[in-house]
């Protein structure tokens, strides 16, 4: 029996020394990777200066380009500027746009005043509830305080 149980015992401790050598086969296999990942993944100086120089030739375009936008906008304002017509047509054009803005202001202005009076007239009307329950309860409590002294003189006479 002590024999079995020792044999169980070493297997046992063979089984748990073959488990840590996997595992530390695995572990150093893994780290093996992520230094080999980590190691293609790093950039020379050379490739860091190639897209810094890439980075920079897009930001230039970049920049040509805004600028030519904006040499072509201000000369098509100086053509239109030059050209009576093309300015009449835009004064009239914003002329009507402002009108239209300014119609709506006073369209909004005029909803909102409106419904500040549909508002008031609501509170109004709870107001008026309220002070006609009031005035109920007063009488109500008069009538009750009425009957009250009716009772306390109507013992006092008996």
């Amino acid at each position: 029996m002590r024999d079995r149980i020792a044999d169980m015992k070493k297997r046992a401790a063979l089984d748990l020394y073959q488990r840590r050598a996997k595992l530390a086969q695995v572990l150093a296999a893994e780290d093996q990777t992520y230094e080999r990942e980590f190691m293609e993944n790093l950039e020379t100086p050379e490739q860091v200066r190639a897209k810094m120089a890439d980075r920079l030739n897009a930001l230039h375009a970049e920049r040509e380009q805004e600028r030519l936008q904006t040499v072509q906008h201000a000369l098509e304002r100086k053509f239109k500027m030059e050209t009576d017509d093309l300015r009449k047509e835009e004064t009239a054009f914003m002329i009507a746009g402002t009108q239209i803005e300014r119609e709506k202001q006073l369209m909004d202005k005029k909803a909102k005043l409106e419904q500040g009076i549909v508002e008031e007239q609501v509170y109004a009307k709870l107001w008026m509830l309220d002070h006609d329950k009031k005035v109920q309860r007063e009488r109500d409590e008069a009538v009750f305080k009425g009957k009250k002294v009716q009772e306390t003189l109507n013992i006092l006479t008996w």
